[in-house]
């Protein structure tokens, strides 16, 4: 395998003698003559050629690529620059060589618009998603799904979304978002406890609860929490409304307290005292009726009046 000298000595009883040949082992030096990349620059997407060529070797492989001939041309198209490293070998030696591919990648991609309108909607109403990409192969909106690079869209949401824009390159990607806030509706329970008092003045409970209300009144008492209950000492029948609201709707409830009446105090009648007999015989003659002893337990003026009663007798 190297360059080796050999030795033969030749013996008797005597004497002996030696003589020496070399043998030279000539190594083939092994050489990548040329390894290079056609064309050196490319716009992601496109393709490059290596290309190489070497002398006394067995094997030769190129990185990302694996073994390749001795000599030939390969093509890659690598999403970002790349150097690759070409390895030529035999029994006595390894060499390396170097190519660079220089990949230009785009831009990344431009969102020039993405509005909503209206921005703020009631419960079950619609708004308008508007955009405009500049740019972008990919565009796509959460939600809502994959886009043209320009356009618009209804989306209804239920509750207050935040909509995602994302626009995709090569180069990179864009984001931008646009919130629908969703005014909820409004609803209201509304109660009275008891819903008949015993008499006027007795308490009734008004209770409530509401859900999507930012502010709630009651009719009489005015502004209220927005759960709640307060009592009422209502004298007499007495209807109660509340209004539950917010920046888009409202709703309504009314309940009325019925009030048991007292019943009517019990007065003893007048006293009336007469200064002459409730009945009198008489025959053409003047009686003088006189009932001012007479008495109101109230003490509230009385007033009197006689009538006739029966026929009268002339004989």
């Amino acid at each position: 395998a190297d360059t080796t000298t050999y030795t033969l000595t030749a013996k008797n009883k005597d004497s002996e003698v030696s003589e020496t040949v070399t043998v030279t082992v000539e190594r083939p030096t092994i050489r990548i003559l040329s390894f290079r990349a056609a064309p050196e620059n490319i716009n992601l997407g496109d393709a490059s050629n290596l290309v190489w060529e070497t002398e006394n070797a067995d094997t030769v492989t190129i990185s990302s690529i694996g073994t390749v001939q001795v000599t030939g041309t390969t093509s890659v198209s690598p999403k970002e620059t790349t150097t690759y490293t070409l390895t030529a070998t035999n029994k006595f030696g390894t060499v390396n060589a170097t190519a660079t591919v220089t990949v230009n990648k785009p831009g990344a991609p431009k969102i020039l618009s993405f509005t909503g309108s209206p921005l703020e909607i009631g419960q079950g109403e619609s708004s308008t998603l508007a955009w405009e990409v500049q740019g972008a192969t990919e565009v796509e909106i959460s939600h809502v799904g994959a886009q043209t690079l320009k356009g618009s869209t209804g989306v209804n949401p239920s509750t207050t979304t935040t909509y995602i824009l994302t626009a995709k390159n090569a180069g990179g990607e864009a984001t931008a978002s646009v919130t629908i806030t969703v005014v909820p509706k409004v609803s209201v329970t509304f109660t009275a406890t008891p819903a008949v008092t015993a008499k006027p003045g007795d308490p009734s409970r008004l209770t409530w609860t509401t859900t999507g209300a930012t502010s709630v009144t009651i009719s009489g008492i005015g502004s209220v929490a927005l759960n709640g209950s307060v009592d009422v000492n209502p004298q007499t029948d007495s209807t109660y409304t509340i209004t539950a609201s917010n920046a888009r709707f409202n709703d309504t409830r009314t309940v009325t307290v019925k009030v048991t009446p007292l019943p009517p105090p019990v007065v003893d009648p007048p006293t009336v005292v007469l200064g002459t007999p409730d009945y009198i015989e008489t025959l053409y003659r003047d009686i003088q009726l006189d009932a001012s002893g007479s008495t109101d337990p109230q003490g509230l003026p009385l007033t009197f009046r006689w009538e006739q009663v029966g026929q009268v007798n002339n004989n």
